[in-house]
C-alpha cells in the first residue's frame, strides 16, 4: 500500500510517499479501516516538525521518538471505512463509516490504518460526508474539552482569540451551538468562511486592536495558545474564565461519539480550507506549516 513516511523531523521535505506491506488483523481486537480522508493539523506540525519552544521539543522527542518519529508513517487523524475486524471486535461493523484520532501511533496517511477497540474510533452516520467527519477528531474533538454544553450557557458572551484555525472555528462553532453570543478574532481573509458559523461579530486583528474592544466576557478563549490572561484580564467579566489551548486536552471516544451525532443533526460545522490529492501531501503539509489556513485541511488518501 502507498504510506506517507518521515525518517527525520523537519518540513514537509522529510516527508516521502513509499510503498509498505499491505496491513493484516493478527489480533482479535483490531479495526483494519480503508482510509479516505487524512487531516492535517496543528498536531501535524507540532510532532512533525518541532516546531515549539525547546521544552516542548524535549517533551516531543521523549514521547515520539528522538531522532525521529518513532511511528514512521505518519497522520494522526481521518476518517474511512472499516475493511476487517478482529474475532472480539463488537461495536463495529465491516462498512462502518468511522473516523478516530492516533495520535501516538499515527498511521494515518496511508491506504489503510489498523487500529484496535481500545482506540479514540467512532461511527459516523453514513449521510454525513467522510469529509466533513475527518475534520472532527481533531479540531472539534480539541476544542469540546473547553468549549462544550457545561462550560457554556445560553446568552453567554464568548470571545475567540484564533478562530479561523481548526481548532478556533470548532469552538465558534460548539459556542453559537450552545446559545452564547461570540466575538471572534481572525484576519479579514477568513471572514467569508467563519460567518457561516453565526458569530455575533468578526475583528480584523489586523486593523483592530482585539484587546481594546467595550465588550466584557463570560469566556476568552485562545484557539491558537498565543496569549497570556494578563493580554485579556479586562475583557473578563467578574466571574469570567480565561482557558487557553496550551492546557492539555482528553482524547475520548465518547466525546468523539457525541461530536458526530452533533454534526449529523447539523448542530455543528466544519469549515474545509482545500482538498489536496494525495500526491500533493507536500503542498498539503506545507499549507498547515505556513499557518495560515482557514479551518481544515484535508489529504485524499482513497479516490472514488
Amino acid at each position: 500500500m502507498k504510506a506517507i513516511i518521515q525518517k527525520q523531523y523537519g518540513d514537509e521535505n522529510t516527508l516521502e510517499n513509499v510503498k509498505v506491506d499491505d496491513l493484516q488483523i493478527t489480533k482479535p481486537n483490531q479495526i483494519l479501516v480503508d482510509v479516505h480522508y487524512a487531516n492535517i493539523g496543528a498536531g501535524d506540525k507540532n510532532i512533525n516538525t518541532l516546531s515549539q519552544p525547546w521544552f516542548l521539543q524535549l517533551m516531543i522527542r521523549l514521547v515520539f521518538g528522538w531522532n525521529k518519529p518513532k511511528a514512521s508513517i505518519r497522520g494522526i487523524s481521518g476518517s474511512g471505512i472499516v475493511k476487517a475486524i478482529g474475532s472480539q471486535v463488537n461495536a463495529f461493523q465491516i462498512g462502518d463509516h468511522v473516523n478516530f484520532i492516533n495520535s501516538m501511533k499515527a498511521g494515518v496517511l496511508a491506504d489503510q490504518v489498523l487500529l484496535s477497540d481500545k482506540s479514540i474510533i467512532s461511527k459516523v452516520n453514513p449521510a454525513t460526508s467522510l469529509e466533513d467527519a475527518a475534520c472532527i477528531p481533531f479540531g472539534l474533538l480539541s476544542a469540546y474539552h473547553f468549549i462544550n454544553e457545561n462550560s457554556i450557557q445560553v446568552g453567554d458572551d464568548v470571545y475567540i482569540y484564533g478562530a479561523s484555525g481548526a481548532v478556533g472555528s470548532a469552538a465558534l462553532s460548539l459556542a453559537t451551538h450552545c446559545g452564547a453570543k461570540v466575538v471572534a478574532i481572525a484576519s479579514a481573509k477568513h471572514h467569508p468562511h467563519l460567518s457561516k458559523l453565526n458569530p455575533y461579530k468578526l475583528i480584523d486583528y489586523q486593523t483592530q486592536n482585539p484587546f481594546d474592544i467595550q465588550d466584557r466576557f463570560d469566556i476568552v478563549f485562545d484557539g491558537v495558545g498565543k496569549i497570556k490572561k494578563n493580554q485579556v484580564k479586562r475583557l473578563l467579566k467578574p466571574t469570567g474564565k480565561f482557558l487557553t489551548i496550551k492546557s492539555p486536552t482528553k482524547e475520548d471516544r465518547q466525546r468523539l461519539s457525541h461530536l458526530n451525532t452533533l454534526l449529523s443533526e447539523s448542530k455543528i460545522k466544519v469549515i474545509i480550507d482545500q482538498i489536496y490529492d494525495f500526491d500533493d501531501f507536500r503542498q498539503a503539509h506545507a499549507h498547515v506549516y505556513a499557518g495560515h489556513k482557514t479551518g481544515n485541511v484535508l489529504i485524499k488518501i482513497k479516490k472514488g
